[in-house]
Parts: C-alpha cells; structure tokens; sequence
C-alpha cells in the first residue's frame, strides 16, 4: 500500500514533466516535417507579422505617452474605456506633431523608425506603468463582476462584424488597394519627406502639399525604414490607417452609453457595417485621410459633452481642444465636424454666462466660464500650430493658397487663377436655389449617389439607416442627447453638400451617423407595453434585414478605380502565392516609377512634368501644373534662362517627363517654352520605363527670348508669337495672315504647332531640323534643335 502511495506522486511529477516535453517535441517535429516541404522562409505570414509588429508598437507608443499626457490633466476623471479612447488619440496627436517637429529639424532617417517610437513609448511607460497594472488589475475585477448573459443580438453582431472587418482587413492586404489620391499626395507626400530626410515647404507651391496632413505625417513613419521596398512602407501604412479604423469603430460604444445614459452599448460597433459604403471605393480605406478624419469623430463628441458638463473645467477644455485640433490637423473636410462642436461649445459658454447674470458670485462664475472655454481655444491653437504656423513661414499664409487677398501669399505667379475643382460636386444657381438643394439633401443624400459615374453607376450605396431612424428619435423617450447630435449630423451635412459632395467625405461624419441610428435601435427595442414592443422589435429588425440584403453585394462590386477589380480577391490570389512559388512578384507594387527609381541619384530632386501620381519615385520632387501649384508659370518665364533660374532655386537637379499631356493643364504656349528649355538643354537624356530623364545643365541658357510659332491646321498655316498659339489653340482670332503652304513660314520657325489629324502636311525632310516633344491634347509639337 506505501509503494502504491509512494509510486503515485512519482507518476504526477513524471506526467507534469512528459506534457510539455511531447507538446514540445510535436511542434519541434512538425516545423521540420513543413520546412522540408516548404521553407520557412518564403512563407508569407513573416511580413506581415512584421507590419503587425510595427502596428502594435505604434499603437502602444501612443497609447502610454498619450496617457502620461493626460495624466497632467488629473481633473479629468473619465471612465476607463473613455479613457483608453483619450490615451490613444492623444497620442495619435502626440505622434504626429512630434515627427513634424524632428522632421522639420532635418532628423528623418531610418534610425528615427526605430528610435521613435522606443522613446515615446518609453517616456509614456515611466509614468503610466502603475496606471496600467491597477487598470489591469481593475478590468480582471469587473470581468468577474460582469453579469452579462450573452444574446442572440449580441452574438448575430459578434459573427457579422467580425466578418466585415476581416472583408476590409483582406482588402488593405495588397497594397494595389491604394486610392488615387493616396497616390498622387498622401503617400508622395510622406515619401517626399522620408527621402529629403526633413519635413520642409514645396518651394512650387504645391497646393497638396500645403493642406492639413496628419494623415501624412503618420504614413511618414513607414517610409522612413529606407531599406524596405514600396511593397512594405504602403502595407505598413495600410495597417496604421486600420488599426485607426478598428479604434474607430470600438469606440461605437462609448458613444452611444454617453448619448443614452445608464445602458449597455457592447453591439453598437457593429452598425459601421449597416452602412455598406465604406467597403466601396473610394469610401474604402484606400490610405487616404478620410478614415483618418473619422477616427477623431468619437473623441470629438465625447469631449465636447464632458466640456458641457463642467464648461468651468481647463482640463475639459484642454481635452476638448486637442480632439478638436486632432480633426482640424487631418483635413479641411473637419468642417464637419468642427462647425456643429463649436456651435454646441459656443451655446454652452453663453448659456453659462446667461445664468451668471443672477449668481451672486457673478465674477467668479464668469471668469470659470472664461477659463474653460479660453484653454480650449488655447489648446487648439497651439496643437494646430504645425499647420497653420508652418504655412504662415513657409508661404506667408495660414491657409495657403487660399485667402490669397487677405496675406502676403508667396510663391503666386501673377493671375494664378487658383485651384479648381470638379463642377460635378458644386452647387449652382442663385443662393435661395443653393440652400433649397443643400436642405433637401440632408435628408436624401442617402439615396442619390454623389460619386464618379464610372465608379458604381446609379447605385445608391453609403446606407439608409441614419435617415431612416430619424423619426425614431422624435418618438423614444430618453434620446435628447442622441437628437442633439442628429442635428449635428444633419448640419454637417449640409455643410458637405454646399462645399464638395462627394460620397467619401461623409466618412468623417459615420460614427456619428453609427451612434444615432444605434441610440435610436437601443432606445426603441425597450419601449413600453407587450404589443407596441414587439410591433417595435418585427419592425427594427425588418429594417435592418432589408439593408443587409441591399447592402450585402456592396463588398464584391468589381468597381475599384485602380484595381478594376474587388480588393478582397486580389488579396486572395496574394495567399496563394506560396504554394504557386510566386516568391518575388508578390511583394513588388509597380506604380510605373521603378525604373526612374533605378536611374536617379538618391538625392536627386526631380521637376516631375505634368504627372498626378508620383507614388514610387522615391525621390523628393516638384509638381508644374498650374492647377496644382502658384509658384512655376512657363508661359511668363518664356526664356530659357529664366525657366533655368526659377528650377535651380527650388532646388531641383534632374527634369523627368513622360507622354502626351491629355490633361492639358499647362497652356500650349507654356509646354512650348518648357520644351524649349528641356528638350535644347536638358543634359544626359535617357528612357527610364515610360518616362524620359534629363539632367538641369550647370551651365546657364542664354538669355534669348522665344522664336516665332509655325501653326498648321487641315487648311492653314500662320507664323504666330507664342501667345498667339494659346488664341488659336480657343478659337480666337489672331492678326497673322494665312498661308497655304507651311514650307514658305519654316525657315522662320523656333517651334511648330500642327494638328495631330493634319500632321502629313508636313514632310520628314521639313521636320529634320527640329525634335518632336510630346503631344499635348490633339496638337503635335516640335523644337528646332540647337
């Protein structure tokens, strides 16, 4: 019997021991059973546990030192999940305006992509580490505490959004999911900085480049890494921008609990998905700032409503201004928000003051309003320093290029006549017809398209729910603070209909749209009586079926711009890359600049001819169009000496151009002088892909002005000056004779502007002496050579 006692506890420890030795010694077996069958090497999980890897230093980077900020405001006193919320934008914030401080003072490089965010996350946890371990220790107590009895509700959303999330993650997987404008300025951008190694003004005046770009700012962390190809700085922030999303739509909740007090909102994140929109280019995430603007929506709100609570409060106030200042750092299109905040702020402060009149201390409750509401402005204004500061510097304008006639605006080239945008999404008519149209639309926009025609036709995709609840909430009781901000949603939208209303820009106002159409589903499933609250319940849930099967294809539409393809899928066909032996193309993104990538010295600093995208050079660059840019104008710098003069001070050494200008956004007299100059003096002229290289000479053109224009149509020629060309190129009349035979005006000829349809007019023997540039619409263009 004691050997039997004796033998057991033997057993127990040799058991203990022999578990994790077989557990181990399987896993052991079967890494090199599959090593031998597939490296491990070309598995494609290791990137992007290394885009996850960054992702959550990033997040956690952000998160301590946005909370050892906040610590400086102890009279705060939020709610832990609020302020988990205010720890991570905080720092969001934080991050941003950091990198733009280092990159102004010339200190981007691959050493800050690691030092970075080491050191914020180290400067964050010196002071939030207790904080974290009694947060932990108090979310493993209110776990145990939690009585929650899971629901079919709860579970059904569980199911749907984690499938919809994990739709949107395949889809931001390739980096081909990148939108047009991420690609023509929010990635350039961040890849211009990366490759100067500083942050610093667009010496041409590049319009992008001066608008607010926070969003950019983030995306320059990734591309600081210069050893990583295009591939990895685009994936790394794709899944930036997604961890905003994901922060984005968890804070759902949080929102609806502040809007209806005293209930549980754990579903509320859910409804994003309601709204079939965003998986549809170009309301996707596509890294542009759109979703980067919505992140702060939630913040934004929630702020403002602690602010009410106690407007005499600075640490409301300052907390209310960095949100505010955290939208206003992301884009214009903040509007949206900012005008409905600062209308509720601006009512709080007067009703404050309204009540101070007949306080006895009235001073001192007048100077509490003042305080609070003052640190709010302060905080903004100084968080927003590194937009509007940085172009008061750079261009002598806070909002460069516009406000043109109220700052001394530079660079401006005489009757710029400003940026333009698409007429399709700006309001005519007289101003009674404007706002009839405005008005109307804050309760139909749900259901006209405002989007590209090519994109997805007559379909009506953003979702209905927001506008269809709406008279939910004149119903329910308890929904005054839910009704509030409807009235905020309604006014910005407004707003977004007056301004430029296209679809994609109504991301901003989502998760505001999420959390009224949530208090209103919330507040009516709950209603009084046994058969008005079931007739409540059929008919929320008949809704929410309906827009499910309306909405339940928007994902798999083949509609995106620049893939022509779902997203989704293509992601699909990257997973199966492995077993194909698709080992390299997988992880090459080809935006066409690769081989200009190749030829140009790392430092060069490239005039980019009438190109949009630039994503993929690698190199700092300078935009030309007109429409673009305030600072280059060829036609009046004509000579070419003074279009050498203007390049060498913007710093630029290697001129790069491609194809016919379709765009046609520089007039024919401008292509003419800057072929001129390029074509005659560029130096060392190569082929790069599709593109053409030309080295800035050293030597300085001579200062001759532009020879005369031989013009040749179907049944005419002229010898025209080169202002004449852009009156004939409209239709108007010019004082040149006709001539019948272009041969008779040659001679005299420096360029030659033909019809491209009436080009046989003239013979290779004439056109010998000169060198064909690109075309620009339907005209051909010729030189005379040198």
């Amino acid at each position: 019997m004691s050997t039997v006692n004796g033998e057991r506890p033997r057993l127990e420890r040799a058991r203990q021991v022999a578990l994790p030795v077989v557990a181990f010694a399987a896993a052991l077996f079967l890494a090199w059973f599959t090593n031998h069958r597939q490296l491990w090497e070309t598995w494609l999980l290791w990137p992007y546990l290394g885009f996850w890897a960054a992702t959550v230093v990033w997040v956690v980077a952000c998160a301590s030192v946005g909370h050892a900020a906040l610590r400086l405001l102890p009279e705060l006193r939020l709610r832990f999940r609020e302020r988990l919320l205010f720890d991570f934008a905080t720092g969001v914030l934080i991050f941003a305006a950091g990198l733009f401080v280092v990159g102004v003072a010339h200190g981007l490089g691959t050493p800050f992509y690691f030092i970075y965010p080491v050191v914020l996350g180290a400067v964050g946890f010196a002071f939030s580490w207790r904080d974290a371990r009694r947060a932990w220790r108090h979310l493993r107590g209110a776990r145990r505490r939690a009585n929650l009895r899971p629901s079919l509700i709860h579970a059904a959303a569980t199911v749907l959004g984690t499938l919809a999330l994990a739709v949107i993650y395949l889809s931001i997987m390739t980096p081909d999911n990148a939108a047009f404008d991420a690609r023509s300025y929010h990635l350039p951008i961040a890849e211009h900085f990366a490759a100067g190694g500083r942050i610093g003004p667009f010496p041409e005046g590049w319009f992008a480049g001066a608008l607010p770009h926070l969003a950019s700012w983030l995306y320059t962390w990734p591309f600081t890494l210069r050893s990583v190809k295009l591939f990895g700085h685009v994936e790394l922030a794709a899944h930036l921008e997604f961890a905003l999303f994901v922060a984005t739509v968890f804070s759902a909740p949080l929102l609806v609990e502040a809007l209806c007090p005293g209930r549980r909102a754990r579903s509320a994140w859910a409804v994003f998905f309601l709204f079939p929109g965003l998986f549809l280019y170009d309301s996707s995430l596509g890294l542009a700032a759109d979703h980067v603007l919505a992140f702060w929506a939630a913040p934004v709100a929630l702020a403002v409503m602690r602010f009410a609570q106690r407007p005499s409060s600075r640490a409301r106030g300052v907390l209310a201004g960095l949100m505010l200042a955290g939208a206003a750092l992301t884009k214009y299109q903040a509007i949206y928000l900012l005008v409905p905040a600062g209308l509720v702020i601006a009512f709080i402060v007067a009703r404050e003051l309204w009540r101070a009149r007949r306080a006895v201390e009235r001073a001192q409750t007048t100077r509490a309003t003042f305080s609070g509401a003052g640190a709010l402005v302060i905080a903004m204004v100084v968080a927003t320093a590194p937009h509007w500061l940085a172009n008061v510097v750079w261009h002598g304008n806070p909002v460069y290029p516009m406000a043109r006639n109220l700052f001394p605006t530079h660079p401006l080239v005489p009757g710029w006549a400003g940026t333009e945008l698409d007429h399709q999404f700006e309001l005519t008519g007289t101003l009674g017809h404007k706002l009839s149209e405005a008005a109307g639309a804050v309760f139909a926009f749900s259901f006209v398209v405002h989007d590209w025609a090519p994109f997805h036709g007559d379909l009506p995709v953003f979702g209905f729910l927001f506008t269809l609840t709406l008279p939910v909430l004149l119903f329910v009781r308890g929904a005054g603070r839910a009704r509030v901000l409807a009235v905020a949603v309604m006014l910005g939208v407004f707003i977004w209909f007056w301004t430029y209303h296209e679809d994609r820009y109504l991301q901003a106002l989502l998760p505001w749209m999420v959390a009224t159409t949530s208090s209103a589903f919330l507040l009516a499933w709950n209603t009084s009586g046994a058969f008005t609250n079931l007739a409540t319940r059929v008919g929320l849930a008949a809704l929410v079926a309906v827009q499910l099967m309306w909405g339940n294809d928007v994902p798999w539409l083949p509609t995106h711009s620049m893939l022509h393809d779902v997203p989704a899928m293509r992601t699909m066909r990257v997973l199966s890359s492995t077993f194909r032996g698709d080992f390299h193309s997988r992880f090459s993104f080809d935006t066409g600049f690769e081989p200009l990538d190749r030829t140009l010295p790392r430092n060069a600093y490239v005039l980019l001819h009438e190109e949009y995208l630039r994503l993929g050079l690698n190199r700092r660059a300078i935009q030309d169009s007109l429409r673009l840019q305030a600072g280059i104008d060829y036609r009046q710098l004509a000579r070419p000496d003074r279009i050498h003069d203007m390049l060498k001070s913007l710093g630029a050494t290697h001129l790069v151009w491609g194809g016919a200008s379709v765009n046609r956004e520089i007039p024919i007299s401008g292509e003419l002088a800057f072929w001129g100059y390029a074509l005659r003096y560029g130096e060392d002229q190569r082929f790069a892909g599709s593109f053409t290289v030309a080295k800035i000479p050293e030597r300085r053109p001579p200062a001759r002005e532009p020879g005369r224009v031989l013009w040749v149509a179907c049944g005419e020629a002229r010898e025209v000056s080169l202002p004449d060309v852009d009156l004939l190129v409209v239709g108007k009349p010019v004082t040149a004779p006709v001539q019948p035979d272009p041969a008779a005006i040659l001679p005299n000829a420096e360029f030659i502007v033909a019809e491209s349809r009436c080009r046989n007019r003239l013979t290779p023997q004439m056109l010998a002496p000169f060198v064909e540039a690109p075309r620009w619409g339907d005209y051909s263009l010729w030189v005379r050579r040198l």
